[in-house]
C-alpha cells in the first residue's frame, strides 16, 4: 500500500510537471498571438491617423482626411465643427500647449475609437467653416478619430477563440502527460516489484536482469 502511494505520488508529480510545462507554453503562445494581432491592428490605425494629420496640414481640407473625423479644439474646450466627441482634460491640456501629441483608445456612445490629438502652436492656419483657412490666435489642438469598433470586436472574438484553443491544449497536455507518465514509470514499477519480491521472499539467489546501460540498468546491477 505504501509503495502504491509512493508510485501514485511520483506519477502525479510527473503528470503535474508535464501539464504545467505545456500550460505555460500554451498560455504564452496564446498571449503572444493576441498581442501580435492587437499591435498590428492598432499600428495600422495609428499610421492612418498620422497620415490624416499630415494630409490635413498639407491640404488644409478636412474632407481629405482618410476615413477619420477631424476637428479643432480650443483651450476652452470649444470645438470646430461642433460635435459630441467628449473633450476631457487630456485634450484641453494639449490644446493649451501643456502636453505633447497623444494617441489613445476611447469609448463613447457605445463605440470604440482610436484618437490622435496633435498640438498646434499659436497663430496656426487651419480649415474653417466660414472661409478656406483662418488663423487661431491661441494654441489649439487637432483631433482625429477613427472608428475601431469592428477591430475591437474582432479582438474580442480572437480572445474567445484563443481561450478555447488554450483549454483544448491543456486537456491534450493532460492526456499526453498521463500517457507519458505511465510509459516512463512502467519499467521503474517493474524493477520495484522485483526488488520487493526479493525482499519478501528473502531469496538471495535471485538476480535481477541487468537490463540496458541506463539508470534502470544501473539500479538492477546495484
Amino acid at each position: 500500500g505504501l509503495r502504491a502511494a509512493h508510485d501514485v505520488t511520483f506519477r502525479s508529480r510527473v503528470i503535474t510537471a508535464t501539464v504545467a510545462a505545456a500550460a505555460i507554453a500554451v498560455i504564452l503562445a496564446a498571449f503572444a498571438s493576441y498581442l501580435t494581432t492587437r499591435n498590428a491592428i492598432l499600428n495600422s490605425v495609428d499610421e492612418s491617423l498620422k497620415q490624416a494629420s499630415q494630409i490635413t496640414k498639407a491640404v488644409g481640407d478636412e474632407h481629405r482626411v482618410m476615413g477619420a473625423f477631424y476637428e479643432i479644439v480650443l483651450p476652452t474646450g470649444t470645438t470646430s465643427p461642433a460635435s459630441n466627441v467628449p473633450i476631457d482634460q487630456t485634450i484641453t491640456s494639449v490644446a493649451k500647449g501643456q502636453s505633447k501629441q497623444v494617441i489613445r483608445t476611447i469609448t463613447f456612445a457605445g463605440q470604440s475609437y482610436r484618437e490622435l490629438i496633435v498640438p498646434l502652436p499659436k497663430d496656426s492656419l487651419v480649415s474653417c467653416v466660414t472661409t478656406v483657412v483662418c488663423t487661431i490666435p491661441t494654441t489649439s489642438a487637432e483631433l482625429f478619430l477613427i472608428d475601431i469598433t469592428g477591430q475591437v470586436n474582432e479582438l474580442k472574438r480572437l480572445s474567445t477563440t484563443l481561450l478555447f484553443v488554450a483549454a483544448g491544449g491543456l486537456l491534450l497536455a493532460f492526456g499526453l502527460g498521463l500517457f507519458l507518465a505511465r510509459q516512463a514509470l512502467h519499467p521503474l514499477e517493474k524493477v520495484t516489484n522485483e526488488i520487493e519480491n526479493v525482499t519478501l521472499t528473502n531469496d538471495l539467489q535471485y538476480r535481477l536482469a541487468e537490463g540496458d546501460n541506463d539508470e534502470l540498468g544501473r539500479l538492477r546491477r546495484g
